[in-house]
């Protein structure tokens, strides 16, 4: 429920909105304790591990947060199992700026093909430059790479991703805190 009350704003009248509690949507009561509500992007390609993805939606689905596979393709991919997996977003819909956190989980081919992809590129620099957390398989460091985030620039913001169940619960844990704020400094240089 919001309530509202007219200020002046440099002369003009305008309407200042009060957020009231507004129960589970609110980001205010879901903040560090909890990701519950949140949305995670995965950007995955044919061949990701099929165990860090089920991992990974395990972990998520276990927090209340939502999971979306992002890829080059909205036919889908097939893991590393030959399973299909459904996609969410077509890459070039589906920029890291509308997930909260996001997840690189990808083969060393589709890592290789997506680091020549620009919209690829964009998804893993801006996640780095909204000081988004970010879960990675090992050999989506080529896109990282490509996107200039080099391994000097991972910083503690960046979790790694394996078939084991714990490394997807640390990071989810992890994206409870909303932002890695700490590279603010680094990537706002203005």
């Amino acid at each position: 429920m919001r309530t509202s009350k007219k200020a002046s704003v440099h002369g003009f009248w305008v309407h200042v909105n009060h957020l009231q509690d507004c129960g589970p949507e609110s980001i205010l009561l879901n903040g560090p304790e909890s990701f519950a509500g949140r949305k995670v992007g995965a950007l995955v390609g044919d061949g990701s591990d099929a165990s860090t993805i089920k991992a990974l939606k395990q972990a998520v689905e276990a927090e209340g947060a939502m999971l979306e596979f992002i890829a080059s393709s909205v036919g889908g991919i097939q893991d590393s199992d030959g399973n299909n997996i459904p996609v969410d977003e077509k890459i070039d819909g589906g920029p890291s700026v509308v997930y909260d956190s996001v997840a690189v989980i990808l083969d060393e081919t589709a890592a290789h093909t997506l680091a020549n992809d620009a919209t690829a590129r964009d998804f893993v620099s801006d996640a780095h430059a909204h000081c988004k957390f970010v879960g990675f398989s090992g050999e989506a460091a080529v896109l990282l790479n490509a996107a200039g985030v080099s391994e000097s620039d991972r910083d503690d913001g960046y979790l790694p991703l394996t078939d084991e169940a714990r490394t997807a619960e640390a990071f989810v844990h992890t994206c409870r805190n909303l932002r890695f704020w700490e590279r603010q400094e680094l990537v706002d240089q203005t």
